[in-house]
């Protein structure tokens, strides 16, 4: 009986071990997203500048010239998953400070990491 209790105490530390290296492991990987990515569009000839911008505490925003899109978001692995507050899910890729979303008709939109200072 007292081995059973000792085990599970063991487990128990272990798990809780676990459990908090996962936290901070996945708040540590997050912050290396944050920033500014910016991806231009050929609006007939013309670049229209597109910029998606990654906030602490999941939030973010979709900018274009004439628009202005709140989200929420996370990373899995190399997949960026948008929310939009006004419904829909928006999935791109996410490595090497670029973002890779792929729009209706087979384009694909990439976004690249500002390195400047805001």
């Amino acid at each position: 009986m007292l081995i059973k209790q000792k085990t599970l105490c063991i487990l128990r530390v272990i798990v809780s071990v676990c459990m908090t290296a996962i936290v901070l492991f996945s708040c540590a990987s997050k912050a290396e997203y944050l920033g500014k990515y910016t991806a231009y569009k050929d609006k007939l000839n013309g670049a229209e500048e597109q910029i998606i911008e990654l906030r602490e505490k999941d939030q973010g925003v979709w900018r274009t010239e004439d628009e202005e899109v709140s989200f929420t978001w996370n990373v899995k692995k190399d997949e960026i998953r948008l929310h939009l507050k006004l419904g829909g899910v928006i999935i791109g890729k996410i490595k090497n400070d670029k973002i890779e979303i792929k729009l209706p008709g087979s384009k694909i939109m990439i976004f690249n990491k500002d390195r400047h200072l805001i």
